[in-house]
């Protein structure tokens, strides 16, 4: 099933092959856009979001940024989708094949045409997605020359002109830049979180967050995340596990990061919600109180859903630490409570917290 964007300056022209295109059983979803300006920040926010897009249907002459400049800068995106012209004129028909343009179709569209057009778009995306032999990284090792493949690697470091890949059974030096590894590998599940580091996403356990500095789980390593690199680790750590059907409970973490609250007053920490006086992410409120155990009444007496943080363990999820305490896809540690609490002081997440702000 494929997903598509359609792209034309005039509403009625729009709106007709929109209509046509959504009576095709094999076309999943279809976007409209009015005009190439539009269509560009469409593209670029499903981008950033992780929407699938496999084709575009593009009009040719259009106002501000017209189809054909338009594909020259889809062409440059990461995954460019597959693009099928529509328009009126026949003489832009070898620069959009130039454009390697899966068809052409002239106006007023006929449903039989178009449906060829699908038909080429389909198996142009077909092949695409066909799997792609692994890479693998040769390693010589004295006389004798040892086959390191891209999946076994937790992270690369770099060594001066070297780069040591870290794996389960050892470190291997090979003759290599970062940078060039990392244009390598790109698209390949693979992320840079130091300027020094290269990170395998799919061997990544644990994200932590303590005391201001965020510490990646890889393997049976961690390593330290920059400050740099920070907010682009956590979304695409959060992207990755929120799209894997095979880890229940990932959801919870990706709504903008757990529900782990720090001392009363304390800043939260950026992408996590503060305890009580506390704040988060600018515009995201405080919690209202210390949760308890599932179904279980929290600090203040109010019941907390179960969906709150009892979220079932899985094979693979990651785990994402709070201050000084730890949330896994499990729930979280050091966070139970009950009604009547009336010590002088209580330590959640391992850390005091005055009785005042848990009445």
């Amino acid at each position: 099933m494929l997903r598509v964007l359609a792209v034309d300056d005039e509403v009625p022209a729009l709106e007709e092959i929109a209509y046509l295109l959504r009576q095709d059983p094999r076309i999943e979803h279809v976007s409209t856009a009015v005009g190439g300006v539009t269509a560009l920040q469409d593209m670029v926010q499903m981008i950033g979001t992780g929407e699938r897009l496999d084709g575009v249907f593009l009009d040719i002459r259009m106002p501000g940024l017209d189809g054909l400049d338009l594909a020259r800068l889809i062409a440059g995106f990461p995954n460019p989708p597959r693009l099928v012209f529509v328009t009126a004129h026949e003489n832009c028909a070898v620069q959009a094949f130039e454009l390697e343009a899966v068809d052409y179709l002239l106006k007023p569209v006929r449903a039989d045409r178009l449906a060829e057009a699908v038909r080429r778009l389909e198996y142009a995306s077909s092949a695409a997605t066909e799997p792609v032999p692994e890479d693998v990284i040769p390693v010589e090792l004295a006389g004798r020359t040892r086959f390191v493949p891209q999946q076994a690697v937790w992270y690369a470091e770099a060594k001066g002109d070297y780069v040591r890949l870290h794996t389960e059974e050892g470190g291997f030096l090979v003759r290599m830049s970062l940078a060039a590894l990392e244009r390598r590998w790109a698209g390949s599940g693979f992320i840079r979180v130091h300027r020094s580091t290269l990170v395998s996403v799919r061997h990544v356990s644990e994200l932590r967050f303590d005391a201001g500095r965020v510490t990646l789980r890889v393997g049976t390593e961690t390593l330290p995340v920059s400050r740099r690199h920070t907010r682009q680790v956590r979304e695409r750590l959060v992207r990755q596990f929120r799209d894997r059907p095979d880890v229940p409970g990932i959801t919870g973490v990706a709504a903008g990061m757990p529900d782990v609250g720090d001392t009363a007053g304390e800043p939260g920490v950026p992408g996590m919600r503060g305890a009580p006086g506390a704040s988060g992410v600018p515009g995201t409120p405080g919690t209202s109180g210390l949760r308890g155990p599932s179904g279980g009444p929290g600090v203040l007496g109010a019941p907390v859903a179960s969906s709150a943080l009892d979220v079932p363990d899985a094979p693979g999820s990651p785990r994402v630490s709070g201050a000084s305490g730890s949330l896994n896809a499990s729930g979280a540690s050091g966070a139970s409570s009950a009604p009547g609490m009336a010590a002088a002081s209580r330590t959640v997440q391992n850390r005091p917290v005055p009785s005042a702000a848990l009445r």
